[in-house]
């Protein structure tokens, strides 16, 4: 079981395919990714243009940092289920509950920013 991302950002798409090339995402390439993602946040029009939108620029910081929040709260469930020492049934039905939430964020995504 596993997920596969593809990005309309033809950049965005070859680091995702290079990091995942050999099977795994290492350390050094999932720092680099983000690392990059923090800096496309950082390219974004100074907030002086979004204030105009009430709510807009705390609604992009908020969404940068839940999306470290969201990572680091993956690797916790990862390495809980490591130590427990999940058996092949129970690592599938979490595998499969995380993967539902992730399908759910996409979907949000397709269904508000990508209609942009």
């Amino acid at each position: 079981m596993s997920l596969t991302l593809h990005s309309s950002n033809g950049t965005l798409d070859q680091h995702l395919r290079d990091a995942g090339s050999d099977g795994t995402v290492g350390p050094a390439e999932f720092q680099a990714m983000r690392d990059d993602a923090d800096k496309v946040f950082g390219k974004l029009p100074g907030m002086v243009e979004y204030k105009a939108v009430v709510g807009l620029p705390q609604s992009i910081t908020a969404f940068q940092r839940l999306s470290d929040e969201l990572v680091e709260t993956m690797q916790q469930i990862a390495l809980g289920a490591r130590r427990k020492k999940l058996a092949d049934a129970e690592k599938a039905q979490l595998k499969d509950a995380i993967e539902a939430q992730l399908a759910y964020v996409v979907l949000g995504y397709k269904s508000s920013v990508e209609r942009l």
